[in-house]
């Protein structure tokens, strides 16, 4: 199931044509996202540029559902600092990814597990905001560099 509705469109359209396994279900509001996640084995971010803050697996991480993503940049440096899902450089290493989450409930359900608490812990708004208080805190603590 893909979601989205970008530029490449038409192009994954094409590639798609004869698949009846692959739908596209084009742009959803988060509403509509939800249950998508909470149903999937994983979401996969095949994303060949850079991205600083990947939403789509963080999304997915509050479902409780592991990322599988290509070895590159932010995307990895996510999956890794988390331990939320897996990471693939080759068609055949997102296969074997894929496979490995198919047929391993325990493995999907601890990654979820994973993601849910790093979410939590790191990238939700109250985490966010404990983080930014406390920098806050801190800095009125601080005496001047310099005195008058």
């Amino acid at each position: 199931m893909i979601a989205g509705d970008g530029g490449l469109r038409r192009r994954l359209h094409k590639g798609a044509e004869g698949m009846p396994n692959v739908h596209f279900v084009g742009r959803l509001s988060a509403a509509e996202l939800t249950p998508l996640y909470r149903d999937a084995i994983a979401v996969v971010m095949p994303t060949l540029g850079h991205e600083v803050l990947p939403l789509v697996p963080l999304e997915a991480f509050t479902t409780a559902t592991p990322a599988v993503v290509r070895r590159f940049g932010a995307l990895e440096e996510l999956v890794d600092g988390t331990g939320a899902g897996l990471s693939y450089g080759s068609p055949s290493e997102l296969d074997a990814a894929l496979d490995r989450l198919a047929g391993d409930a325990r493995l999907r359900a601890e990654l979820g597990r994973r993601g849910s608490r790093a979410f939590a812990e790191r990238f939700s708004v109250d985490a966010h905001l404990e983080r930014y208080f406390s920098l806050i805190n801190s800095v009125a603590r601080t005496p001047p560099l310099v005195s008058r």
